[in-house]
């Protein structure tokens, strides 16, 4: 998943190939640096920026599996 993320914002990939691990649900509660949002708005404030990943938690749900909730922070690289 992380490099997955890290694909998003180099513009390789999209926030639907996130579509089969969140159910269809691409407005899973995504936490960003402390902040309240979805996680397609997490995909858009990426998207063709460089980010390194500080920390990434994926909460799921045990029956299905699908991924319900998202913490994550991240600094913009320079490099």
């Amino acid at each position: 998943m992380l490099k997955k993320i890290i694909q998003v914002s180099e513009e390789k990939a999209t926030a639907d190939d996130f579509k089969p691990y969140m159910c269809g649900n691409l407005q899973t509660m995504t936490m960003i640096k402390g902040k309240k949002s979805t996680f397609l708005e997490l995909c858009e404030k990426i998207k063709g920026k460089k980010i390194k990943i500080k920390s990434l938690a994926l909460y799921k749900n045990e029956k299905n599996k699908c991924i319900e909730y998202i913490s994550i922070d991240y600094s913009k690289s320079f490099f």
